[in-house]
């Protein structure tokens, strides 16, 4: 976004190869995640169902959805093909390029799965190129 520095930018030019766009884009707020996203675990501390016993990864219970410009910059900012700024999928399918130029993404639960056991403490892993993990943990109770 605006208040990237010089060197920032030079670095993601340098790292997308996307030094020949000289227009605007004209997305007010725009801001991505410098460092790529390279995968997330999801893993609760109680059993969901049969097939996910305490501890095990939830990875493909799990949906994502996922803002990002990285098919807008590999399609030529929408030139050369049709492009999509958002994409959906299990995070058990989360593929690399899925963690590139990352603007924001939301993970869900599909309403029709109810775990086994109501109240969950999730810890999702979040693992970035160049960075330690980070994790964050929920409380979550389903009704």
């Amino acid at each position: 976004d605006m208040r990237a520095t010089d060197s920032q930018v030079d670095s993601m030019i340098s790292l997308y190869k996307d030094d020949h766009y000289n227009e605007v884009i004209d997305d007010e707020g725009a801001m991505v995640y410098t460092n790529r996203l390279d995968s997330i675990h999801v893993v609760s501390d109680a059993e969901f169902d049969e097939s996910h016993p305490a501890g095990v990864l939830l990875n493909d219970l799990f949906y994502i959805s996922i803002n990002s410009y990285y098919d807008l910059l590999n399609s030529n900012y929408g030139r050369d093909r049709d492009c999509q700024l958002t994409s959906s999928r299990k995070v058990s399918n989360f593929k690399e390029s899925d963690g590139h130029l990352v603007a924001g993404f939301v993970m869900v639960l599909p309403k029709e799965f109810v775990p086994r056991l109501k109240e969950h403490n999730i810890a999702i892993t979040y693992y970035f190129h160049n960075l330690k993990p980070q994790e964050l943990t929920y409380k979550v109770s389903f009704d």
